[in-house]
């Protein structure tokens, strides 16, 4: 069975990709600062309390985010500049992320269904059913995003073949006869010669 992927012309339907892209950039850049932001006293504080598991995990953390915002800020100059290569990297990037974050929650889901075994019923169920939730809603958005970007790159490739004949600069030639006095052709400034 053959199918193809869908190549989108909007982002959320009525916003321009390209446009619609950028904002979406932005939007994630100003999450995900606060996010690192935030991760960041948060990781000074637990020095503090020499915490190695939950430093090491946050430490990862930080560094995925840092990655993120690198990534994400040069996909905004990418999307500016239309660079295919930097929208490419971006969209291997983003299948890169996708597939570690299946892996992640996947992960959470397990240790929330573990720790639902040994507690009392009422107490992780809402947190299952949160995480299960927030789960499948970033899998989601993230599979949107590498199609809007999947899409962009294939409507700039498509877009990229054009050629510009400039047929003014032909050189034409005009001979008038029928004269005593012919004149030697001479080549007038918009490339036309006359004779």
């Amino acid at each position: 069975m053959h199918g193809e992927i869908p190549v989108l012309t909007r982002c959320c339907i009525c916003f321009p990709l390209r446009y619609g892209l950028l904002a979406w950039a932005y939007f994630r850049l100003i999450v995900t600062g606060a996010f690192f932001t935030s991760l960041t006293i948060n990781f000074i504080e637990f020095i503090d309390n020499d915490k190695v598991r939950d430093l090491n995990i946050m430490g990862f953390v930080m560094f995925i985010l840092f990655t993120d915002i690198v990534v994400t800020s040069m996909f905004v100059i990418g999307g500016h500049l239309k660079n295919l290569y930097i929208l490419k990297s971006f969209y291997i990037y983003s299948i890169f992320l996708w597939s570690l974050m299946m892996l992640f929650g996947m992960m959470l889901t397990v240790q929330t269904v573990n720790r639902l075994r040994t507690a009392t019923y009422h107490r992780y169920v809402r947190f299952l059913i949160l995480d299960l939730t927030s789960f499948v809603f970033q899998i989601v958005i993230q599979s949107y995003v590498i199609l809007l970007v999947r899409s962009e790159i294939v409507k700039l490739t498509n877009n990229c073949e054009f050629k510009f004949v400039n047929n003014a600069a032909q050189v034409e030639l005009q001979i008038k006869g029928d004269d005593e006095n012919t004149e030697q052709p001479n080549l007038q400034k918009n490339g036309n010669m006359i004779v």
